[in-house]
């Protein structure tokens, strides 16, 4: 029987995809090499490839000198030397401050971003920071959660081989309150809207989508490895110049702690809760203090406690890292009982806020420093969020140090 030769077109194509496989191959191999030579003059830097991506985090994880810290604006505002990813910048105890953060973030947008990095997270320390301005807050408004919105985040994440079924049904339904976000991918869209409906046809509908879904993600994938290239590329005569000089040093935390403490003792705004100028004139501008009697701002404090949804969110969010096999450490920062005392909100109150985070750590059995015994001193913050001061940095700066070499991360020794 005479042997039939392969069309010239098939062949062609073929040869096509070999050569576009190959192309791919190397491509993320010269990206990851790039982004693994330049990751740690990129850890201060706060660049928005790291906010806006997933690939420079994914690098950041497998660099065990590298300490993931996810938050908000928290880890941001009041820079200067104490700030961690200044003060550790040397590695003085081998390691440095890898943040992910943008300000005013919220839980929601954050557990999206965790979950976008998937196994990644596996096994690997990582901080979880938050304020207790973010547990008595409305849920964020569709302009907020559009600038924080990327696709690539909620498409890693709505279509991730790692995540429970329901756990992606719990983000659909939160993500089906901005639809504005969903417009332009149809694809995302669906399965959304699939996963909110919750019944076996639906739930079919969603796996049969899948496939389509983890292609689009893998072209996303690749479309932020460019990103982060570009970003390395058009910086790296100042990402040269920036690569970290590893200084072992012994810290003296006491010694720190003070010349933090005068720091922020200068920086009063001379206001009796010791306040930075610019926060408190932050403070009068919006009006946030109102000289009440004790006691009498409780219920107006404890309603908003009740009502926010960022309870149950960032629940959500600890899930999302339970499920990944993270090991995180939940970083707070304190209650300043002063300015709310002079609010009108008794310590009794403040104390629900304290409550209920510790019961959201206690049942995903997660460590927690909540700060409590520090909310009477009114150099930890800024301002009411708290933002942190000089001095409070020094803390976390210590809390970070003992959790990153495994010490125990409730004491200051």
């Amino acid at each position: 029987m005479e042997r039939k030769n392969l069309p010239l077109s098939l062949i062609a194509a073929g040869c096509a995809i070999l050569l576009i496989a190959v192309a791919i191959f190397f491509g993320q191999n010269y990206a990851n090499n790039l982004e693994q030579k330049y990751i740690h003059a990129i850890a201060p830097l706060h660049p928005d490839s790291v906010i806006n991506g997933s690939a420079l985090e994914k690098v950041a994880l497998k660099n065990p000198d590298l300490l993931p810290v996810y938050g908000a604006s928290e880890n941001l505002i009041e820079p200067g030397k104490f700030q961690a990813s200044q003060f550790f910048q040397n590695y003085p105890t081998g390691f440095n401050t890898f943040v992910v953060a943008k300000g005013y973030e919220d839980s929601l947008t954050e557990a999206l971003e965790l979950g976008s990095v998937g196994k990644s997270l596996a096994g690997k320390k990582v901080v979880i920071t938050f304020t207790p301005e973010q547990f008595t807050k409305p849920m964020i408004s569709a302009k907020q959660y559009k600038y924080f919105f990327t696709g690539l985040h909620a498409n890693e994440f709505i279509f991730s081989p790692y995540l429970e079924y329901s756990t992606k049904q719990m983000m659909a339904v939160h993500m089906q309150k901005y639809p504005a976000t969903l417009q332009n991918d149809p694809l995302l869209s669906f399965a959304i809207y699939q996963l909110g409906r919750n019944t076996w046809f639906s739930k079919m509908l969603y796996w049969i989508t899948y496939p389509l879904g983890r292609l689009q993600t893998d072209i996303m994938e690749l479309q932020d490895n460019y990103q982060s290239v570009s970003y390395i590329l058009q910086n790296r005569q100042m990402l040269d110049n920036d690569q970290p000089r590893v200084v072992p040093a012994n810290i003296n935390w006491q010694a720190d702690l003070a010349a933090a403490h005068g720091q922020a003792v200068q920086e009063d705004g001379g206001n009796p809760f010791g306040f930075s100028a610019h926060g408190w004139r932050i403070i009068k501008k919006k009006h946030l203090y109102h000289k009440k009697t004790y006691g009498a701002g409780d219920k107006k404090y404890l309603e908003s406690l009740k009502k926010s949804p960022e309870a149950s969110i960032f629940s959500l969010e600890l899930e999302v890292l339970k499920e990944l096999g993270a090991k995180p450490l939940l970083v707070g920062r304190p209650l300043n009982d002063k300015y709310f005392n002079a609010n009108g909100i008794s310590n009794n109150a403040l104390n629900e806020y304290y409550a209920t985070i510790d019961s959201i750590a206690k049942k995903y059995d997660m460590p927690i420093v909540d700060f409590k015994n520090l909310q009477n001193d009114i150099y930890f913050g800024v301002d009411p969020a708290p933002h942190t001061s000089p001095e409070g940095w020094i803390y976390i700066d210590q809390i970070y140090n003992n959790f990153y070499h495994g010490k125990n991360t409730k004491i200051f020794d």
